[in-house]
């Protein structure tokens, strides 16, 4: 099942409640896997101050009874999210090129775009700075980090290995992390 860093939730919190809450935020999570971006968001806003939609490829991950029963804890708990959009729907390199300009007010990318391919995720990070209103948040692996499938999910497969003067290069401001990974923001 999929995990997340979370030493860079604490910032990423904080980020988030400096956006204030005057109207109700529409945040895209893309990657979902455990549902712990989601968790940490809940954490900061409710259901009526945010819109939290969530994005996962890998269908078996949101469903109940499709993880072995002691991965039950790792559930992504449907009231989490105002909606799901899963398979390949919910593949964000899909889902983002068809999304209008300005459509979400922040796009999260939990320990999601390292299992893109370096070029293809680039694209993805520019494409979700058109997309966001006031900002994009990247926490990834900033170490060598290899990984194959996980309980079956290809998708889990890390094609892409990042440092953070890449992405303090492609524009992120560093906002917390360890020497393994790393938590940015592009302020828009």
């Amino acid at each position: 099942m999929p995990s997340c860093w979370d030493i860079t939730h604490p910032p990423m919190k904080e980020w988030l409640r400096g956006l204030g809450n005057s109207s109700k935020l529409r945040i895209l999570d893309c990657g979902i896997g455990a549902g712990w971006v989601g968790r940490s968001i809940r954490e900061v806003f409710n259901n009526e101050e945010a819109e939290l939609v969530g994005l996962e490829v890998y269908l078996p991950y949101i469903i109940k009874g499709q993880i072995r029963d002691d991965l039950d804890r790792y559930k992504v708990y449907h009231d989490l999210y105002d909606s799901i959009i899963s398979g390949e729907y919910g593949n964000f390199c899909h889902f983002l090129p068809k999304q209008p300009s300005k459509s979400f007010d922040v796009i999260i990318f939990g320990d999601s775009l390292e299992h893109v391919e370096k070029e293809k995720a680039k694209e993805i990070l520019k494409l979700a700075c058109e997309i966001a209103r006031k900002g994009v948040i990247v926490n990834i692996p900033i170490i060598e980090l290899p990984q194959g499938t996980v309980h079956g999910n290809v998708h889990e497969t890390h094609l892409s290995t990042w440092s953070r003067k890449e992405l303090e290069d492609l524009g992120g401001k560093w906002f917390g992390g360890a020497r393994e990974v790393a938590g940015f923001v592009w302020e828009l």
